[in-house]
């Protein structure tokens, strides 16, 4: 058994001296991109420098729209086409600042076994690494070990992928809250866990790994999935209603004339998937030397210029089969299919193991997992976990429509706008079968559906007329490309929803500057059509000339006397934490502008929960409003009157 401490590299003394004469330059521009922020990085270039640019934005919760990598020769350039996790670009604050810090002093130091997760408990914890076969009750078993053994866990994470599982578990002493450095306690935690993860199936047998520092803990699941070889299929595999039916598109070709290999990937986007795959290409010895990244729709397309660490490409067909089956494992060890469970509460020793039992004890198979302390003063535990069920995932529509139901009824909100939700895309049986649930609490909001065929005009008439929608909702960015909400199609859709009395809102949220347009048109050509601007349009409180002229539009619409704002997802438009002060002058200027009857309050469910709560949400308004004098009746329209009066016969005065 081996204790280890974070060591410097052989060569870390000549990186530092390359790194003073060679010194990375790193530029953000908010202008030359109208839909993302571009960041640029020249330097050196040396092994693992691409990879350690995508670790620091990654970790900054950035999303990679697009990219261009070029690292032939002696020095790299990269740019990245960046948003922030709710596709806005980056604003001037500390978040622009700590990218110019992170990459300029880490950018060209690459450590495959350092990064910025975990920096906070890095020296005060110790570090337990798990591999193994996956089986139902393993995550209970180990937790229980490891509380039994006096262990207190500070942060855990885990992976599943092809029956493997991997793990990484931070733990400090019960007692003492101290790291665990008693080389015969170490080994006795090793043992048992040990002895917990191997089974009889296991054939390849299970590894424990103990030592005193931190890791990067997913760029460390990566490498342990890898090196645990999950990208091999496994006849006694548990097979993963998660991952049975998804496969992304791996092409890897050799480009003889430039002596590259060419690898080729499509699937569908989601958050970490460059960084996912750029830690497969290098625990696999490739250097990455041209690439293009394009994640701006529904799918990702991701094409690398490669060669082996030895400047050769891929030269037989085994290699090549071996390359395509890890980076379609790359990509499906974070894909889970089931329900997502989020606990947070005060922490106490043994509540993962606890939590975990009664899991186990109800025949629930844990998949992921992710627990880290929370910033909230009062130290708390928060687990997110994506459970496998004997059922179908659909039992969780009534728990979601119950925690609505319960947020509301403690903040004594008697009635609420729910929109279609965009992963369900235009399958609503969802949002139908809750309102069906709760025909006295919800008013339903669809999508509405711009295919080609104009078949959405008639499933906007069935939603509203069989299954009792009240709103419905345009989301410019599920238009054809090219196309704008102001085509053939969408002057029909908004047309009919004039026709049939109900609102149609706005989702502008990669800025209302891109869609004002639209919406004048269509304003001034269907006068009969309400229309709802969420989430003030995307209005932050101006900072600079075009923000301000931005908000300037918005007012502007006050014209149309059928144009209403919701003062919603406050979390989103304010430039500062809870309770949101910032608003204050905005809110004024708005109420100023279309009268408070035409301004309402809304929550940005399930999202406002976790940023700051939902009461909370509400109580915040009244904080906002305090500041600039809002009088009383203004604010009964903004917190109900104007909802009331919009869906008229809906609901009532208490």
């Amino acid at each position: 058994m081996h204790y280890c401490s974070p060591s410097l590299d052989v060569d870390y003394e000549f990186e530092k001296l390359v790194n003073r004469m060679h010194p990375p330059r790193v530029t953000v521009d908010h202008i030359a991109d109208k839909n993302s922020t571009l960041i640029k990085v020249d330097s050196a270039n040396k092994r693992g420098s691409l990879l350690e640019v995508v670790q620091v934005l990654t970790d900054l919760n950035l999303l990679i729209k697009r990219a261009y990598i070029s690292s032939d020769g002696g020095w790299f350039m990269d740019v990245f086409h960046v948003t922030d996790q709710y596709g806005n670009k980056l604003s001037e604050d500390i978040v622009t600042d700590h990218i110019m810090q992170s990459l300029g002093r880490r950018g060209c130091s690459f450590r495959s076994l350092r990064g910025s997760v975990g920096v906070q408990y890095a020296s005060e914890n110790t570090t337990i690494e798990l591999t193994g076969r996956d089986r139902p009750g393993l995550l209970s078993e180990v937790f229980a070990v490891l509380t039994d053994l006096k262990c207190n866990v500070v942060a855990a994470e885990i992976w599943t992928h092809n029956s493997r599982m991997a793990s990484i578990v931070y733990i400090t002493d019960d007692e003492t809250g101290l790291p665990i450095d008693d080389q015969d306690r170490l080994e006795k935690i090793k043992q048992l866990l040990q002895y917990v993860l191997k089974g009889d199936l296991d054939r390849r047998g299970a590894q424990t790994a103990v030592s005193v520092g931190f890791t990067h803990t997913q760029r460390r699941l990566h490498q342990l999935m890898y090196a645990d070889r999950d990208y091999d299929t496994d006849e006694h595999a548990i097979t993963s209603k998660g991952t049975s039916g998804y496969k992304p598109l791996v092409t890897v070709e050799n480009c003889v004339e430039r002596g590259y290999t060419v690898v080729n990937l499509r699937c569908p986007d989601r958050p970490k998937l460059l960084f996912d795959t750029v830690c497969t290409l290098t625990d696999m010895q490739y250097v990455v030397f041209h690439a293009t990244i394009t994640a701006e729709g529904p799918e990702a397309f991701q094409e690398f210029y490669i060669r082996h660490t030895d400047g050769c490409p891929i030269n037989s067909e085994a290699e090549r089969q071996r390359l395509i089956h890890c980076l379609e494992a790359a990509v499906k060890r974070r894909i889970s299919e089931g329900l997502r469970l989020e606990l947070c509460g005060e922490d106490r020793p043994g509540l993962l193991s606890d939590v975990t039992r009664i899991f186990r004890e109800n025949g629930l198979s844990v998949t992921r997992a992710e627990d880290a302390p929370s910033i909230v003063i009062n130290l708390s535990a928060s687990l997110l976990l994506a459970v496998e069920m004997n059922n179908k995932v659909d039992t969780t529509i009534a728990q979601a429509a119950s925690s609505l139901v319960w947020c509301m009824e403690e903040a004594a909100v008697d009635g609420a706008l729910i929109v279609q939700p965009i992963n369900h895309k235009f399958d609503h049986s969802y949002v139908t079968s809750v309102l069906k649930k709760h025909p006295s609490k919800f008013v339903g909001c669809c999508l509405a559906n711009p295919a080609e065929d104009g078949s959405g005009v008639q499933q906007l008439e069935h939603l509203v007329l069989e299954d009792g929608y009240r709103a419905v909702r345009f989301n410019p960015y599920l238009w054809p490309s090219g196309q704008q909400m102001t085509n053939e199609i969408g002057k029909a859709m908004f047309s009919k929803a004039g026709e049939l009395g109900v609102p149609v809102g706005f989702i502008c949220m990669k800025g209302l500057n891109l869609h004002i347009s639209e919406i004048k048109k269509l304003c001034s050509e269907f006068p009969k059509t309400v229309v709802l601007l969420d989430h003030l349009a995307f209005c932050k409180p101006p900072t600079d000339d075009e923000a301000a002229k931005t908000f300037s539009e918005l007012l502007g619409l006050s014209r149309f006397p059928q144009v209403y704002v919701k003062f919603s997802a406050l979390f989103r438009v304010s430039r500062k934490p809870f309770p949101y002060e910032d608003l204050s002058p905005i809110l004024s200027q708005v109420i100023s502008s279309f009268g408070a009857n035409r301004v309402m309050w809304g929550s940005d469910f399930p999202f406002v929960v976790e940023e700051c709560g939902y009461k909370e949400a509400k109580e915040a308004v009244s904080v906002i409003a305090n500041q600039v004098s809002i009088s009383s009746s203004d604010m009964e329209c903004i917190m109900g009157r104007t909802a009331m009066q919009l869906f008229e016969g809906k609901w009532t005065d208490s």
